[in-house]
């Protein structure tokens, strides 16, 4: 399986996806480029912004979630 088809199924599955989720969970580095190529052949993605704590430092810190529609 492509990895854009294992972003899709993956998002069709769970509530959206995070850069971490793709790369511990389905071996994925470079998400932004896969979310781009699913763009590109016609999906709707939606982006949110979540926010939480640094689990090493407790600093501050953001991450993007992707929704595939």
């Amino acid at each position: 399986m492509k990895q854009t088809e294992q972003v899709l199924d993956y998002c069709k599955k769970n509530k959206g996806i995070t850069s971490a989720e793709a790369f511990y969970k389905l071996g994925i580095a470079h998400l932004p480029r896969r979310i781009l190529d699913l763009e590109e052949r016609g999906h709707q993605v939606i982006r949110t912004t979540e926010h939480g704590t640094n689990a090493h430092t407790g600093a501050p810190t953001h991450w993007t979630r992707y929704f595939v529609l």
